[in-house]
């Protein structure tokens, strides 16, 4: 617990003393960065300023035109209402411009209290019957709230002038009221704007011309702009996204649309924008080294901190590991010498413990030893054709005594003899089984369960597969299982004590050999450790003489 509490706070004491030396970097890096952009946008203000003028300017312009082909169409007089006569709107309207307009229409409420609904015919130059179309809904659905104020006799309203509708995004519309001297609603006229002619035709003009009152010839060369629907999609223009310097909304209609601009110019604005860039770019490069070092320098000195648990830790496990056997054998040949065991059997079955914990003891030191060979690449393996189950089999009998003492049953699922042959170290791979079936008997519940043991062929590799029914293991920790000195976290862990070499070294020896270790577990389930290695054949026979 001292110990725990004295790491923790060495931790934190390192990390407060780099957060201590960051500080000032990222005050000087802060005031840097503050600095060089008030510099920028200092001497670039103006010129974004002109932009966003332009972009204003040519909003304006838009806005404009339509109000002005409003006034020109849609200042009806009264007096051509009721529309018995429907040529007497449509004469007044075909003497008219109505460049940008795609339909015109008329509400009537003097005839019927519910509208008479007319278009004007480009081809008949007079009003006929609406169709039905999406237009003529989005039409009666914008003027529905001037019908209930034509329906009620009592209710006047005042000339509201005209109206922008744009409910619907794909038919916006300009309303105007037509209000008789009684101050009562007696109809609604207005038009849908062309989309085509706004991009096509509107918004490259007026741009063009606005451009001209704001910078000289050799600047309007520079010039981009780009107008964007309310769903970003590109109307007009040929700057890419993203790139505008200012950006305005059409006023009065079309005011989901944005008019960006920007100057693509050798401007001082521009060159103090690459001086602030530079600048930026060396001064993050030289904090991010600053930093990089800082970080490594705490890395390190953590990395020693928990190299230094860690062999702590280790020769707290290892010596565990050897009191308990050395233990055990103390006790059964005091009770041997002592003379006080009569019974031959008895004899025989400490004289069984004695060997099964020499065995442990034996596979501990090998487990040391082989990790330090493995460490310094001393490591070498001698592989030869070795029937599987001449491995496995010897194996198991060497744990008989630990299966029967914690009551476990033992399950083996095992081909035909002699089964299948692989190139094998013989030494090397029956520390790998003895590992495994160490963890699986040290990590299953007290209870005891089944240790199943499985040999068979599949996909040109034998398959050992070693499974249990303990604690299992959770999906977090288990690409770390087979790191050196790790050990997982589970609740058997202050009980059960262990080198953290033993997976270590099944990975490295399995590997050697070509082949790969899976493991399938969950938390309370059990695990299951699977060694694939490859078969033996008659070319690897002829790779290994060569």
């Amino acid at each position: 617990m001292q110990r725990s509490l004295r790491t923790r706070l060495t931790d934190h004491a390192l990390i407060v003393g780099f957060g201590v030396a960051l500080v000032p970097l990222l005050v000087l890096l802060v005031l840097q960065v503050g600095w060089l952009r008030e510099l920028d946008e200092t001497s670039a203000v103006a010129h974004r300023a002109a932009l966003r003028s332009w972009a204003e300017a040519s909003g304006n312009a838009v806005e404009q035109f339509y109000r002005t082909t409003a006034e020109r169409l849609l200042n009806v007089p009264v007096a051509l209402l009721p529309s018995q006569d429907l040529d007497r709107i449509g004469k007044f309207w075909s003497g008219k411009s109505r460049e940008g307009v795609k339909t015109l229409f008329v509400i009537d409420f003097v005839d019927s209290p519910t509208g008479s609904f007319y278009m004007f015919s480009e081809k008949e130059q007079r009003l006929v019957s609406s169709p039905a179309s999406e237009e003529s809904l989005a039409i009666i659905l914008a003027t529905l709230p001037w019908q209930g104020w034509a329906r009620n006799a009592g209710a006047t309203v005042e000339n509201l002038g005209l109206q922008a509708n744009e409910n619907d995004p794909n038919h916006r519309l300009v309303l105007r009221p037509v209000v008789g001297n009684d101050e009562r609603v007696q109809g609604v006229v207005g038009f849908v704007p062309d989309r085509n002619y706004l991009a096509q035709t509107l918004l490259p003009r007026v741009t063009r011309e606005t451009a001209s009152e704001f910078f000289g010839e050799d600047v309007q060369a520079d010039l981009r702009v780009v107008t964007r629907d309310g769903n970003g999609k590109v109307v007009f223009g040929t700057a890419p996204e993203g790139t505008v310097d200012a950006s305005v909304r059409i006023p009065f209609l079309f005011h989901d649309h944005r008019i960006g601009v920007r100057s693509e110019g050798y401007t001082r604005e521009r060159w103090l924008g690459g001086r602030f860039v530079f600048n930026m770019t060396l001064g993050l490069l030289s904090a991010a080294m600053l930093i990089a070092g800082l970080a490594l320098a705490l890395y390190s000195a953590r990395r020693s901190l928990r190299l230094s648990q860690m062999k702590s830790d280790f020769v707290s496990n290892v010596s565990h590991e050897l009191r308990t056997p050395l233990a055990s054998i103390r006790l059964f040949s005091e009770l041997l010498r002592s003379g006080r065991v009569k019974s031959s059997e008895r004899v025989v079955e400490y004289g069984d413990h004695i060997e099964a914990e020499t065995r442990r003891l034996s596979r501990l030191i090998d487990n040391i030893l082989d990790f330090s060979r493995i460490e310094s690449e001393r490591k070498e393996y001698h592989p030869e054709p070795t029937y599987v189950l001449d491995l496995v089999r010897p194996a198991l009998r060497a744990f008989d005594v630990r299966i029967e003492q914690g009551g476990f049953e033992l399950v083996t699922r095992f081909p035909d003899a002699p089964g299948p042959i692989a190139a094998l170290d013989a030494d090397a791979v029956g520390q790998v089984l003895h590992n495994l079936l160490d963890n699986a008997l040290k990590y299953s519940k007290a209870s005891g369960g089944t240790i199943e043991v499985t040999v068979e062929e599949r996909d040109g590799s034998v398959v050992i597969s070693i499974r249990d029914e303990g604690v299992g293991i959770a999906a977090a920790d288990q690409r770390k299982v087979f790191d050196r000195f790790h050990r997982v976290s589970t609740g058997l862990v202050h009980d059960v004590k262990g080198s953290g070499l033993g997976l270590a070294i099944v990975d490295h020896v399995v590997k050697s050999h070509g082949g790969r270790v899976t493991l399938t577990s969950a938390l309370g389930e059990g695990s299951t450790f699977a060694i694939h290695l490859p078969l033996w054949s008659a070319d690897d026979e002829e790779a290994l003489d060569g």
